[in-house]
């Protein structure tokens, strides 16, 4: 097994002091070579993929193209007005947004009171509920202790 003493001697020294630290190569990063057909797979899948993405979000109409508006040449003699036009549809769109937000936001607070006191209400309810019990069950207790003490007695007074 072992042709000259020098290995030998280096086989027993390596085995006597077992170092897992000494034992151990440390390794370098990971070489990123791959084979091209590996490569052409993986691209070919991931443009598969994106083409997948892309048709699922055309189908729920998730992301559509918005045209660029050309604008209004200056050749019309009624540019002017049409400019105007759109100002103003577009002043009447806003005031009638914030109205809407206006509304919402008063609906949605007159339904927050509403919550509250309906809320209150319940919590009312169950304490009135709650008091008429513990004042059925104090009422029940003394008549049981009532009772209990008739029997213990020996004569009742008429």
């Amino acid at each position: 097994l072992f042709r000259s003493p020098w290995n030998a001697c280096a086989f027993a020294a390596a085995a006597l002091c077992f170092c897992p630290a000494v034992a151990m190569k440390i390794k370098g990063h990971k070489s990123k070579k791959q084979k091209t057909s590996l490569k052409y797979n993986i691209q070919k899948r991931v443009r598969e993929h994106k083409r997948r993405v892309k048709k699922e979000a055309k189908k729920l109409g998730l992301k559509k193209k918005v045209r660029k508006d050309p604008g209004i040449p200056n050749s019309l003699p009624w540019k002017a007005d049409l400019l105007a036009d759109i100002e103003r549809k577009k002043a009447k769109r806003d005031e009638e947004i914030a109205e809407k937000r206006a509304q919402a936001k008063s609906k949605a607070k007159q339904d927050r009171e509403e919550q509250t006191k309906m809320s209150q209400e319940m919590h009312r309810e169950r304490e009135a509920e709650r008091r008429q019990k513990r004042a059925e069950q104090v009422l029940l207790s003394q008549l049981d202790a009532l009772r209990k003490m008739l029997l213990k007695a020996d004569l009742l007074l008429n």
